[in-house]
């Protein structure tokens, strides 16, 4: 594994979580990973336009997502979430929680850590590149 280039194991470790969150929410009414974020984000009181640049995406895709999840009956309008929207969500939390822990199961807790620091530096170039 030391000598696959980070590149290969950034890509396909995105790759198989992205997967996987896709198939845990499978089930439900939540599509796509960007409905998944925008409604955590909402339900969490962030206005959509803050929703945008963690997704890497325009406010007017952002927008037409909200206005699909609101045809769909789970935002009544482009910040608040439907009472299913939240029951959905809620089930899906609970579902991510549950692959979530599985992932992390048997890791140490410093591992943990040391992984969570890694990532988040990871993540913090990753952006301070696409703001160049």
């Amino acid at each position: 594994m030391a000598n696959t280039p980070m590149t290969r194991v950034i890509g396909e470790t995105e790759n198989t979580l992205r997967a996987l969150l896709r198939r845990t929410l499978e089930p439900s009414a939540i599509d796509s990973y960007e409905e998944w974020v925008i409604l955590n984000f909402l339900e969490g009181g962030a206005s959509l336009s803050s929703v945008a640049t963690p997704l890497r995406i325009t406010i007017n895709d952002a927008r037409a997502i909200a206005d699909d999840l609101i045809r769909r009956g789970l935002l009544a309008d482009r910040e608040t979430l439907t009472a299913a929207g939240r029951s959905e969500l809620s089930v899906c939390r609970k579902r991510v929680e549950e692959a979530t822990a599985r992932i992390l199961a048997g890791i140490d807790p410093a591992e943990e850590e040391v992984c969570r620091r890694v990532l988040d530096l990871v993540r913090e170039r990753a952006a301070a590149l696409l703001a160049s």
